[in-house]
């Protein structure tokens, strides 16, 4: 009997994998992952990727080439942002199972947030200070290298930013300059920035545009005005783009004859009782050393219109209706010496008191219907209103009964 002895080797060792990605963090799109093994495999080894959800990243396959396996991963914006997890399973020839794993960071634009700049205040046409924005994911970790657009979508007038679309910088910000236009408000700037799937949380800025410097003051009103009447005139102060400025209080002067002027309390307004005869003078308000200046024509005026206080009314048997009529000349303003005579359509069911002046009183005295016509003279023009009555039966109050004769 012969003994041999023979010596053999049993390889219990596991395969060790080596995982490379082409970058980390990743944000949408490809990720390009290569593997290697430190041994022959028996076969392509499995990989499989979890995000920090638990959910499932989809990777395939896309070469195999002297044992170095490359694969490729779809980032999507339904993946959530923070550490995923790479884990490779394979085999060597002598059935030993290996296990690799790497971890990596998914950061997918989420937001855009404003840095800088918001709630500006500023004169009309200036450069405002930068607006500055971040873009960060849900983990308020900031991406870099993502573009950003700037958009204005509420503008008094014409406004502009420095650039339209801007990419963040290393520190995932960016920024685009206001010029405001020549008109004070509001002006609204959104920033958004673009990601496939969904979009990003909007930033909103909102800066304020003041006047200029004040530059003129306008008075009004600008027409010529009635003799012997109080006439309000009002000042407002503009700068150079026609934007008014508010607050402000004038002084108040006249030049010549034309009346009385008393100024308001707040200086914004004051009032002249007009000369009895006309003429022509000036009014003049001034602030901050800036004056304004009006012309005012005082004139007779021309009969324009008249008017009834009471076109319609019902008046009960017996009842009494005050009816009081106004002259206007051709710009609006009450006539004060107009003369007024009173007539009835037709007669029968009512009296007057008086068929001329302003005011008159009408006594019921049957019931219908009747039009009571004024005509307003002024100088040579006459104008004419008419007012419709109608007289009803009244309440009753009392019965009379009267015993009966034989």
């Amino acid at each position: 009997t012969s003994t041999q002895i023979v010596n053999f080797k049993v390889d219990t060792t596991t395969p060790g994998f080596t995982i490379i990605l082409a970058q980390d963090p990743v944000g949408i799109g490809t990720l390009t992952i290569i593997v290697t093994s430190d041994e022959v495999l028996k076969a392509t080894p499995t990989l499989t990727i979890k995000d920090s959800g638990n959910a499932t990243i989809t990777a395939t396959l896309v070469s195999c080439l002297q044992g170095t396996y490359t694969y490729q991963a779809a980032i999507t914006s339904s993946n959530a942002d923070g550490t995923a997890t790479i884990l490779v399973v394979g085999t060597d020839t002598a059935e030993n199972q290996g296990i690799g794993s790497k971890t990596f960071h998914v950061s997918i634009p989420r937001k855009v947030v404003i840095v800088d700049g918001e709630g500006q205040t500023g004169t009309v046409a200036v450069t405002l200070k930068p607006f500055v924005v971040k873009v960060t994911d849900s983990l308020d970790r900031s991406i870099p290298g993502h573009i950003v657009h700037w958009q204005i979508i509420e503008s008094p007038s014409t406004a502009t930013l420095s650039m339209a679309t801007t990419t963040t910088g290393i520190d995932g910000t960016t920024s685009s300059i206001l010029t405001l236009g020549t008109k004070s408000g509001s002006y609204v700037i959104i920033v958004s920035g673009s990601m496939e799937g969904s979009p990003l949380s909007q930033a909103t800025f909102t800066v304020t545009a003041t006047p200029d410097v004040l530059n003129d003051i306008e008075i009004l009103p600008d027409i010529p005005v009635p003799v012997d009447q109080d006439i309000l005139f009002t000042a407002a102060g503009y700068d150079k783009y026609r934007n008014e400025i508010s607050g402000l209080s004038y002084t108040w002067g006249k030049d010549g004859e034309i009346g009385t002027l008393t100024s308001s309390s707040a200086g914004t307004s004051a009032a002249l009782h007009t000369a009895p005869t006309p003429c022509s003078g000036t009014i003049t308000a001034g602030t901050l050393t800036v004056t304004g200046s009006r012309t005012v024509e005082i004139v007779y005026g021309e009969l324009k219109s008249v008017t009834i206080d009471s076109k319609l009314v019902t008046v009960e048997m017996q009842g009494t209706q005050a009816f009081t009529a106004q002259s206007f000349n051709q710009n609006g303003f009450p006539i004060k010496d107009a003369a007024y005579t009173w007539t009835f359509a037709s007669t029968g069911i009512g009296t007057l008191n008086t068929t001329i002046g302003q005011t008159v009183v009408f006594t019921a005295t049957k019931t219908g219907t009747v039009d009571l016509q004024v005509v307003s003279a002024f100088g040579t023009r006459t104008a004419t209103a008419t007012a419709r009555i109608t007289v009803v039966n009244g309440v009753v109050h009392h019965i009379n009964i009267t015993p009966a004769t034989a």
